[in-house]
Order: structure tokens, then C-alpha cells, then sequence
């Protein structure tokens, strides 16, 4: 599965949870206010996180903190549960223990075999479940992970706080003529470091990164206004004509199979 989603809003709407079983994944950088949990079952699935990467293995958890940018591949296969949390379900683990998952959680000599199975058995039921009882399904994963795995600190780097600034920026003024040089100074800082950490933490390139929101606004538009044509679209957009964006449409899928491939 390769999806092409940078910051996601649907994911902070109130009450969110998004419970999905997925074959070989593939995901570009992308953040949200809502945690997101990976629990590999089978293969081999490399999740990179605030510029952190490690290859997971059977029975290995992953956990994305509010704003962390994060991102996943498959070098081969693998098979996996990926569940994204709103606030909302995390208020009690935040009361109980002041702090965050680790990021990487490794399975241990058992593969969190009873995490695994709780994971199956309400897979196979969730559209059935009310709103109370994906609450309790929440809760009891937080449990068991914070039971297993100590929580730590919260306290973010000062580059990740850096890293969501510029995101959340570049969300809010993708329309208009942004560069790596133009953020960099509306942060503070140098163009070199910016491009840098931006390179580490979202394994790609700035201009590739806003053309690739610039694309998604640019099809969100056509859905609302399908007779709006391409044009007034990208313009919309940010794209300074129709030739800008099928270029970057042409980048973007080229870059998708690349990462398809690899």
C-alpha cells in the first residue's frame, strides 16, 4: 500500500480512530495531532520518526507522538495493524503518566503474543463496535504498552518543535510563493540547516514535499469543485500554471513507484 498524505486533518477531528490491517506498506512523511501505532506482525517494515529510522521485525511496536513527523517502508513484506488515536482517548494515559510511549518498542522473547491476538480478535469485529468500545480498545492498548514499555518524558527536541512549525506553516500558506531559504528565515534559521534537517527527518526534499501538498490541495479542490478545471485548481493551488503541476503529478508518481520498487 503506498498512500501519498502529508498533514492529515482528518485525523484530528474529534473522537478519530482509525483501526487498519495493512499489507506491505509504504507511506511518505506525514503529521497529525493524533498518535499513531504500528505492530508489525510478519516481515520486515522500516518506520522512520522524527528523523529517527529503525528496521521492525515481527512483534516490534512503533509509536508517532502528536506532530511527529513519521514514515514507513517495506524492503520486501510485511504484514501489519496500524492504529491512529485523537486526543480524546489519550487523556487517562496522559493523567496516569505525564509522558509518551517510546518511540520504538522491541517485541521481546514472547513477540507480544497476547497484544497480537487482542489485536485480531476485535479486528475482525470493529465495524461493529460502538463508540464506547473502541474507547475500551484504546484504553487497553495504551495499558498494555505502558505496562511493557516504561513511558518516558514528553518534552520534545528543539528540532522536532521546529520541524512541526515549518509543517504546520507550509500547510497553512501552500498557495503561496514558499521557498526553503523563505522558511528557514521565518524561523531563524540558516537555509542549510533547514534544508538538512528537513532531508533527515522527511526523507525528501523540500520543493518535492510542497509540491506533494500542493498536489493533494489541488485534488481536494476539484473534488469540492470538479468543474473548476485543472487550471484554476493549481493555480489555487500554488502552482504558477498547468504545466507546473502535470510536472510535479509526473515526479510524484515517479517517485511513488521508486518507492514501490525499493
Amino acid at each position: 500500500m503506498i498512500k501519498n498524505e502529508y498533514y492529515e486533518p482528518k485525523a484530528d477531528s474529534p473522537g478519530y480512530i482509525y483501526f487498519h490491517y495493512s499489507c506491505n506498506n509504504s507511506t511518505p512523511a506525514h503529521f497529525h495531532d493524533s498518535v499513531e501505532l504500528v505492530f508489525v506482525e510478519e516481515g520486515e517494515f522500516i518506520a522512520v520518526g522524527g528523523g529517527q529510522e529503525r528496521t521492525l521485525g515481527k512483534g516490534d511496536v512503533f509509536f508517532a507522538d502528536a506532530y511527529t513527523p513519521h514514515l514507513y517502508r517495506t524492503p520486501t513484506e510485511s504484514r501489519a495493524f496500524v492504529v491512529v488515536l485523537s486526543a480524546r482517548y489519550l487523556r487517562d494515559f496522559r493523567e496516569f503518566y505525564r509522558g509518551s510511549l517510546p518511540m520504538f518498542m522491541p517485541a521481546g522473547n514472547d513477540e507480544n503474543a497476547a497484544l497480537f491476538d487482542f489485536l485480531r480478535v476485535n479486528f475482525v469485529c470493529w465495524e461493529n463496535y460502538t463508540p464506547l468500545m473502541r474507547a475500551g480498545f484504546a484504553d487497553w492498548i495504551l495499558g498494555y504498552l505502558a505496562a511493557h514499555y516504561p513511558p518516558i518524558s514528553q518534552a520534545q527536541s528543539r528540532e522536532n518543535r521546529f520541524m512541526i512549525d515549518a509543517l504546520t506553516y507550509i500547510d497553512a500558506h501552500f498557495a503561496d510563493p514558499l521557498s526553503a531559504a523563505g522558511i528557514a528565515a521565518q524561523f531563524g534559521y540558516s537555509p542549510n540547516y533547514f534544508s538538512a534537517l528537513f532531508n533527515r527527518c522527511m526523507r525528501i526534499n523540500f520543493r518535492d514535499y510542497l509540491n506533494g501538498v500542493r498536489l493533494n490541495k489541488t485534488e481536494e479542490y476539484l473534488r469540492r469543485d470538479p468543474e473548476a478545471g485543472i487550471g484554476a485548481a493549481a493555480r489555487s493551488c500554488g502552482f504558477e500554471s498547468p504545466n507546473t503541476y502535470y510536472r510535479a503529478k509526473k515526479r510524484a508518481d515517479e517517485m511513488k513507484d521508486n518507492q514501490g520498487k525499493s
